[in-house]
């Protein structure tokens, strides 16, 4: 039963065993994305950190300087209150959440 084979017969079947390998490893790869992806639309995403810049916070310093302030400034005194002092240049991440938080107020008439 046992049959004792040459070393290039042996070469032969080791490497016809690894190219199966290969297509079943790829075969495997593919299987794997394919079950993945349906399943990543159901999958839990992480939750946002929130906001740092709120708009009972806008009103608690608009309600405090009752002088002019630019929606950096407004930002920046924000972040002051919550002990994250930050200078807040215009087009920062800060500085469009404020002037969005302000428009709002300006469309309820409350500024």
């Amino acid at each position: 039963m046992a049959q004792k084979l040459s070393k290039q017969e042996l070469i032969e079947r080791l490497l016809l065993l690894r190219e199966k390998q290969e297509i079943l490893t790829q075969q495997q790869n593919a299987l794997t994305q394919e079950i993945n992806e349906p399943t990543l639309s159901f999958m839990p995403k992480e939750p946002k950190s929130p906001s740092l810049i709120t708009m009972t916070l806008i009103a608690k310093v608009l309600r405090e300087y009752n002088d002019w302030l630019s929606c950096g400034e407004i930002a920046e005194r924000v972040l002051e209150l919550q002990g994250q002092w930050q200078f807040v240049d215009v087009g920062d991440v800060y500085y469009q959440a404020t002037k969005r938080i302000l428009l709002r107020l300006l469309k309820k008439r409350l500024v």
